[in-house]
């Protein structure tokens, strides 16, 4: 439901969310990514299953990263409630899901058990699920988002495609 007065277009609150996901979040995983490529400790630790584990990585940060590019890109393009709508579902998924995935890649590859793992990423899964929870409340309750990316079509235009 788009409002005829207040904010619209991106900036706000909105452009705080967009720069959190295309900026810091694309930091955040660099950051992540160099400490663990250049502590010699962690291919000391998985010995010759290293270059296999090393390549996963490499392929969950690509994933991650295309998939916040994808976001932006949708929330930049495509002004309507669908971006919203695959912007919630992105905030929730990318993290949950990329996590899982590098569980299972550490699991599989290097040897160690699943669980170990969980409980050695619960405080990175509590602050997603924080980001989450509260860009979700934001995008859904935000007149300046309903403004930006209105629910209807402007006008009739919906009817002219039928007439």
């Amino acid at each position: 439901m788009a409002y005829s007065d207040g904010p619209r277009g991106i900036g706000g609150w909105l452009g705080l969310f967009l720069l959190t996901l295309g900026v810091f979040s694309p930091l955040r995983i660099f950051f992540t990514a160099y400490g663990l490529f250049s502590d010699p400790q962690v291919a000391a630790a998985y010995g010759d299953r290293w270059p296999l584990l090393a390549t996963a990585e490499v392929i969950l940060i690509v994933l991650n990263l295309a998939a916040i590019a994808f976001l932006l890109w949708r929330f930049f393009m495509h002004r309507n409630w669908q971006s919203v709508r695959i912007g919630i579902a992105g905030i929730w998924l990318i993290p949950v899901g990329v996590t899982l995935l590098e569980i299972a890649a550490v699991s599989l590859i290097g040897g160690v058990p699943a669980g170990r793992l969980i409980a050695q990423m619960g405080p990175d899964m509590a602050q997603a699920l924080i980001y989450s929870i509260v860009w979700t409340a934001y995008l859904l309750r935000s007149v300046r988002v309903a403004n930006t990316y209105p629910r209807e079509l402007p006008g009739d235009a919906l009817v002219e495609v039928f007439e």
